[in-house]
């Protein structure tokens, strides 16, 4: 979901270049809209904030991919919620007036500095728990009462797609994980029909409105 800053709404999405080339490059970028008027755009990256370099983005279920799926505003620090190579959620820090001013001043030369949280993976596969011990990635995150709400796609052996919880008070650290998942396929469109095939709920996305909190997959 975009965050409001004082100087618009600040987004960030997922670019794939290549894709259909066979050597795709999968990216994290940034776009600021208007606040009055989210379809104005004000400014964009021009390149990307975030490419996979580290082991744990280039090797796993699907190599070389990262996919921002979370994103909170802690004071002047960005806390960027990604998956890395389909197999492990994975957070990233980027400092919210540099990026401002990279977005807003085109010409300026500095560059927008991301920085990986060195405790990555913060949540990684569990083998003892069947759901959830092939891979655990593209979590969404949301603060409310002081603590890091982290609903993050969970995938078993056969390919089966759940969504797993967990906790975090400083947004880097799991304080606390759910043995068990909390939303799992339940829809006709969410069977499997071939044996080992994907099926499932994927990639949860987390907005508040109001009193209720609302998830998309």
């Amino acid at each position: 979901p975009p965050i409001k800053t004082k100087y618009g709404w600040l987004l960030f999405y997922s670019y794939i270049q290549n894709y259909f080339s066979g050597k795709p490059l999968f990216s994290v970028e940034a776009v600021l809209l208007d606040l009055k008027n989210p379809f104005k755009i004000i400014a964009k990256t021009k390149a990307p904030l975030l490419t996979s370099s580290e082991y744990y983005e280039r090797f796993g279920l699907v190599p070389n991919i990262i996919f921002p799926s979370g994103v909170l505003l802690k004071k002047e620090k960005i806390y960027l919620y990604y998956g890395a190579a389909d197999t492990t959620c994975c957070l990233a820090f980027i400092d919210l007036p540099l990026l401002i001013e990279k977005l807003l001043i085109l010409k300026n030369e500095r560059l927008i500095k991301v920085n990986r949280a060195k405790e990555n993976p913060i949540i990684s596969p569990i083998k003892e728990h069947p759901w959830e011990s092939r891979a655990t990635f593209n979590p969404a995150a949301i603060y409310l009462e002081g603590k890091v709400h982290i609903v993050y796609r969970a995938m078993s052996e056969d390919n089966t797609s759940v969504f797993g919880y967990a906790t975090s008070k400083d947004g880097v650290h799991i304080d606390y994980r759910h043995p068990e998942p909390i939303y799992i396929p339940r829809e006709s469109f969410e069977q499997k029909l071939t044996p080992g095939g994907n099926s499932g709920c994927e990639d949860p996305r987390l907005t508040k409105i109001g009193d209720k909190i609302y998830v998309n997959n």
